[in-house]
């Protein structure tokens, strides 16, 4: 078969397949995936197509996602990936971005935008004993995932507005920030504060094998509050008031990721 005959096929079979998205019900698919998957994936209020449609609510392994709309994105099929729109809203907040699937298995989220009350992020992601409050804004240009679930790649920036400690004492910390980008090493994240209660200088790295170094020096803007003196409590201060940090470790240790891909 020739150069030319093998093109008109798949762009053939690529027509076909966009026809049967645009005409399948979600809720064919969606009883499919529920069929497989059991209670851990819940659907309710499906409407629209495989091509374009809405879910009212979605219970994935006991997370709850609302007003979930969808739309492929066709163009990603020519460079040998499936694309997705996706708009989801959680609680009071919202998550909305690009998935594009490869042959590789590796996932990437592109144009990532999103805000979540810090509470409820805590709940989906399951970290137990830390209770924190405000509310996170996504901005990333893209975030890739390997088949373990691990970041391999990212750019953009993520701000933690209105930071605030809740236990073991509630504590004030102003907005931070974490810009993300790429490195030899793996992933970098440069952290800082926007002038709060809290002086914020830090660096996150993380691997491709799922294994962080964490360095911060942290201080309180004014002294003889209850923040300085639970920052003295995490070490020693230096001359200029800043308590120095360093964790190492894996996301496995943390509960962010399978335990056998750490």
């Amino acid at each position: 078969m020739s150069r030319a005959a093998r093109r008109y096929l798949l762009l053939g079979l690529l027509a076909y397949l966009v026809f049967l998205a645009q005409q399948m019900p979600a809720s064919l698919a969606l009883s499919w995936l529920q069929s497989r998957f059991g209670d851990t994936f819940v659907a309710y209020g499906v409407s629209g197509t495989l091509w374009q449609g809405r879910i009212q609510r979605l219970d994935v392994a006991g997370r709850s996602l609302r007003d979930v709309d969808w739309r492929w994105l066709p163009g990603e099929a020519l460079l040998g990936r499936i694309g997705v729109a996706l708009y989801a809203r959680v609680d009071d907040g919202y998550v909305q971005a690009e998935l594009l699937r490869g042959l590789d298995g590796d996932l990437l989220l592109r144009d990532v935008d999103g805000r979540l009350g810090m509470p409820k992020l805590l709940r989906l992601v399951r970290v137990p004993g830390l209770k924190l409050g405000g509310e996170l804004l996504l901005h990333l240009e893209r975030l890739e995932l390997d088949d373990d679930g691990r970041p391999v790649a990212a750019r953009g920036r993520l701000a933690w507005l209105q930071a605030v400690t809740l236990f073991p004492q509630r504590l004030s910390l102003g907005d931070l920030q974490a810009v993300l980008s790429e490195t030899d090493q793996g992933l970098r994240a440069q952290l800082s504060d926007a002038g709060g209660p809290l002086v914020l200088d830090g660096e996150l790295l993380l691997s491709d094998a799922g294994r962080y170094t964490l360095e911060l020096q942290l201080a309180a803007r004014q002294r003889n509050t209850p923040l300085a003196r639970a920052l003295r409590m995490l070490g020693r201060p230096d001359a200029k008031g800043r308590v120095r940090l360093k964790q190492s470790g894996s996301l496995a240790e943390l509960g962010l990721a399978p335990p056998g891909a750490g």
